[in-house]
C-alpha cells in the first residue's frame, strides 16, 4: 500500500491510543498496582511464618515458666517430670497430692494454659489484621491495575515509512 501523502511504502505499526503523559501515568499507575499486589503475598508469606514461629516460642516460653514455678512450689518430681512431657498433669497424680501442693500446682498449670489462651487470641488477632489489610490492599489494586492497563493501550495503525502518516486499522 501507498502513501496517500508521498507516495512512500507504508507498513502496519502499534502506537498508544492516549498521550504520552497518560501513558506515563499508565506504567506508573501498572508498577504501584504490581508493586501492591506483590506487598500483598509478601505479607502473607512472612506473616504466616512469623505467627506460627511466635506462637511456638510463647508456648516454650510459658512452659518453661510453669516448670520453673513447679520446681519453686516444691512440686514432687513426678508431677514436674509429667509436665515437662505432656503439659499437663493427670488427676490421678493430683489427687496423690496434698491439699496445699494440689492447690498450687492447678494454679500453676492454669497460669499456663491461660498463658497459652493469650498466644493464640494474640495470633488470631494478628492474623486477623494482617489478612484483613493484605485483603484491602489486594482489592484495592485490582481496579487500579485495570485502569493502568486501559491507559497504556495500543491501536494498530498503518504507517508510512517516509512521511510518518498514518491511518487506523479496522
Amino acid at each position: 500500500m501507498n502513501c496517500e501523502k508521498c507516495g512512500g511504502d507504508m507498513f502496519p505499526a502499534k502506537i498508544f491510543r492516549l498521550s504520552g503523559c497518560l501513558v506515563s501515568l499508565g506504567f506508573l499507575i501498572l508498577v504501584i498496582s504490581l508493586g501492591c499486589i506483590g506487598m500483598v503475598g509478601f505479607i502473607t508469606l512472612v506473616g504466616t511464618g512469623s505467627s506460627v514461629a511466635v506462637s511456638d516460642e510463647m508456648e516454650a516460653e510459658a512452659r518453661a515458666s510453669t516448670l520453673e514455678e513447679l520446681e519453686e512450689i516444691k512440686a514432687p518430681q513426678a508431677v514436674i517430670h509429667e509436665f515437662a512431657e505432656t503439659a499437663a498433669v493427670s488427676p490421678e497424680t493430683l489427687a496423690g497430692l496434698s491439699s496445699d501442693t494440689r492447690r498450687d500446682v492447678e494454679r500453676a498449670v492454669s497460669s499456663y494454659s491461660a498463658s497459652l489462651a493469650g498466644v493464640a487470641i494474640g495470633t488470631g488477632l494478628f492474623a486477623f489484621v494482617g489478612g484483613t489489610f493484605a485483603m484491602v490492599l489486594f482489592f484495592a489494586s485490582i481496579p487500579t491495575l485495570i485502569v493502568g492497563f486501559l491507559l497504556v493501550l495500543r491501536k494498530k495503525i498503518i504507517q508510512c515509512a517516509d512521511c510518518g502518516f498514518y491511518l487506523d486499522r479496522a
